[in-house]
């Protein structure tokens, strides 16, 4: 149910913080293991987003921040990149659900996040103009928090 799916989002983060923590300090992240957290992640987010309710989409786009803050901004490009992919999906729940995640994703990582401007702007930029406002609204604003949290020239960037 939700509720189960939720308590894995906040575990999956925390397991990933105590995990990423202790291999970053030593500088040996497992990128197979990383990859074992980041693909079921990813497809909880786009699961969530179609069938669950508001409190486990919040809790799932949680988890994304909290495996981006646990990573740093150089360390989740996979993720990063997964959940770009993520925004071009074809039903709008997912898309909107993608942008939620790469907000939560940018409002951990601030400045840190950067590294990664180029590859989500075009991405983000596309449902600019998606046919559901919800989505298209949703575009706008994470655009304008992107380019407070990380200080790039977001519009420069969407003009290309």
């Amino acid at each position: 149910g939700g509720g189960e799916l939720g308590a894995l989002a906040r575990l999956a983060a925390e397991v990933a913080k105590l995990t990423l923590a202790h291999d970053l300090a030593t500088n040996s992240v497992d990128a197979r293991a990383l990859d074992a957290l980041i693909t079921p992640l990813v497809g909880c987010n786009a699961a969530e987003a179609v069938d669950g309710a508001e409190e486990e989409r919040a809790l799932l786009a949680a988890a994304i921040g909290a495996l981006a803050g646990a990573l740093g901004g150089a360390g989740c490009a996979r993720l990063h990149f997964e959940l770009c992919q993520l925004s071009r999906d074809e039903a709008a729940a997912v898309r909107l659900q993608a942008v939620r995640a790469l907000a939560a994703l940018y409002a951990t990582l601030g400045t840190d996040g950067a590294v990664h401007v180029a590859e989500v702007v075009p991405a983000v930029a596309e449902l600019l103009e998606d046919a559901d406002e919800t989505v298209e609204a949703a575009a706008r604003a994470f655009l304008k928090e992107v380019a407070t949290a990380t200080g790039e020239d977001v519009a420069t960037l969407i003009k290309g």
